[in-house]
């Protein structure tokens, strides 16, 4: 019977390579650097169906977010709240590290 557990791929992006583990609960499933080649990395989530991936925001992983998003693959990319411009005037707290702002739907 299949685990009901979704999976999660965390991808940190570079130029040449990606570092990909994907998790369930609490099991760490794989951990590994990949090429950076869109079908492999693909590949490797595929393993898992319904895996939901996510990345850092950056320049190299955009285009590897679309292949992944027109493959099925729910990619959703994530940015560090201190990346991100507070509003002016603002005195938001950093005490939050991560915030999902845009979950790959966008055409």
């Amino acid at each position: 019977m299949p685990n009901p557990t979704p999976v999660t791929v965390g991808l940190d992006v570079h130029a040449r390579s990606v570092r990909l583990a994907a998790v369930r609960a609490d099991e760490l499933l794989e951990e590994r650097t990949l090429p950076y080649d869109h079908e492999a990395i693909e590949k490797a989530i595929g393993r898992w169906p319904g895996a939901r991936a996510c990345y850092e925001a950056g320049p190299t992983g955009f285009g590897l977010q679309r292949h992944l998003a027109g493959a099925g693959v729910d990619c959703a990319v994530v940015a560090l709240r201190h990346r991100l411009p507070a509003p002016w005037g603002s005195n938001a707290s950093s005490g939050q590290t991560m915030l999902s702002f845009d979950s790959g739907n966008e055409a």
